[in-house]
């Protein structure tokens, strides 16, 4: 009988330990929009932790993140040798990263994808439109990054979210409305 209450009673008490360890502090996200002339880091919208959606020209900062979607493009063919598949098209985001911690951020173009309202999410194609997003370990602080990350998605397909979701404690999840 002892045997069976303390299988019992100890699970319960480590998930009380872990749930009591958990940050109850939400992560802050802040959506920002640049105007000519404007620095892209001053806050205009600041949002609860829900997973926020920016749109083309704006930025947002999650924890030691900072992404703007510069530009969006529409294309079936990049250069002599990238070409999308029949019924495909490419769509290539411009994206600019910045970190605000000084043990910097890691920015990699796998850590994006893109999902269509009918559920169907596409990683990045290697080869896209130039110059493509390069992977950055510890990118520092203040630093900035830019680059094109391209998808191939089929040509019927639209209303696309964008989502930059890199390994991170902090569960870092930056979305993007690409407006096509």
């Amino acid at each position: 009988m002892k045997v069976k209450i303390v299988m019992v009673i100890f699970p319960s008490i480590l998930i009380l330990a872990s749930l009591a360890c958990g940050s109850s502090t939400p992560l802050q996200t802040v959506i920002t929009t640049a105007t000519p002339g404007e620095a892209l880091a001053v806050p205009t919208i600041a949002l609860p932790a829900l997973v926020p959606m920016g749109r083309v020209g704006e930025t947002i900062t999650q924890g030691a993140y900072t992404l703007s979607l510069a530009n969006v493009e529409t294309a079936y063919t990049y250069g002599d040798f990238r070409s999308a598949k029949a019924g495909n098209k490419f769509i290539a985001v411009e994206l600019v990263f910045q970190s605000s911690t000084s043990t910097g951020v890691n920015v990699n173009p796998f850590f994006a994808t893109i999902k269509e309202p009918a559920g169907y999410e596409y990683s990045p194609v290697l080869f896209g439109k130039d110059p493509s997003l390069k992977s950055q370990n510890n990118l520092p602080s203040g630093e900035l990054v830019r680059g094109w990350v391209t998808f191939e998605v089929p040509e019927a397909s639209s209303g696309f979210i964008l989502t930059y979701s890199p390994f991170s404690f902090e569960g870092i999840k930056i979305r993007f409305d690409l407006g096509q």
